[in-house]
């Protein structure tokens, strides 16, 4: 199954007209899942990998 890190801590605004479509990125996931693409099981916060490599470890 593929696997898609997504967090909101990944949104960062930018003024309205900037350059860079910041926008889009965060729409692509629930738009994926929209689409029947994707599932909620498909998106992984890297926050939890980070709980489960401590837990590996000790």
């Amino acid at each position: 199954m593929l696997k898609i890190a997504y967090d909101p801590i990944y949104i960062h605004p930018l003024p309205a007209g900037h350059r860079f479509p910041m926008l889009k990125y965060e729409l692509i996931s629930p738009q994926l899942l929209h689409e029947g693409l994707i599932t909620s099981e498909n998106l992984f916060s890297p926050g939890e990998l980070i709980g489960l490599r401590r837990f590996i470890l000790t």
